[in-house]
């Protein structure tokens, strides 16, 4: 029997050790999770909303141009690091808005032009100005546009963006398949990144 009694506050004794470093644990997870939080909130970005929200994004203004489909088109003071997702929805989406021929998820860069087409609209000049054609946001259309671009090569400079991202420099273009030194040529003066 008292070997029983002491196997028993043995057990007890354990239990209560388990249990002490359980809540010992929980403490530090809730204090690492409070000091995140106070670094995140107060970063010194006059956008603590959006620091909370996304705190990957740096808190250096940029300016967009938005135009076409949108309720409000004109140019608006985003953060670097946002996408054309938030673009857009400041601007607000029409319902006659085509916003899947954008690339929603890239990264924006200041002093871009982002204009929305209309469903069905295959006019390519109201997506397509008098200034460069952005790389990284052409859609299939815009591209088979550029002189020396047929479906094939657009299509295969959409690949390329897919499976290497954004394009980085102009120059990245003699890297798809298909387009040569005299193709490249002939566009490297139409397009941006």
């Amino acid at each position: 029997m008292e070997q029983q009694l002491k196997r028993k506050i043995i057990l007890l004794g354990i239990i209560l050790l388990l249990t002490l470093g359980y809540f010992l644990q929980m403490q530090d997870r809730n204090r690492s999770n409070e000091v995140i939080n106070e670094v995140i909130i107060n970063n010194g970005s006059e956008n603590a909303e959006n620091s909370i929200l996304r705190p990957e994004i740096i808190s250096k203004d940029i300016y967009v141009h938005i135009a076409g489909a949108v309720e409000n088109p004109g140019v608006y003071t985003l953060q670097e690091g946002q996408r054309v997702e938030d673009a857009i929805q400041l601007a607000g989406i029409r319902e006659d808005s085509d916003i899947d021929a954008l690339n929603r998820a890239a990264i924006i860069n200041d002093g871009q032009k982002i204009i929305v087409p209309v469903i069905g609209a295959n006019d390519t000049n109201q997506t397509i100005t008098n200034e460069k054609l952005n790389l990284n946001y052409a859609t299939l259309t815009q591209l088979m546009a550029l002189p020396g671009i047929g479906e094939v090569k657009a299509n295969a400079i959409l690949q390329y963006r897919t499976r290497h991202g954004s394009f980085q420099t102009v120059e990245e273009l003699l890297q798809v398949h298909g387009i040569g030194t005299a193709i490249y040529e002939e566009l490297a003066d139409q397009v941006c990144v």
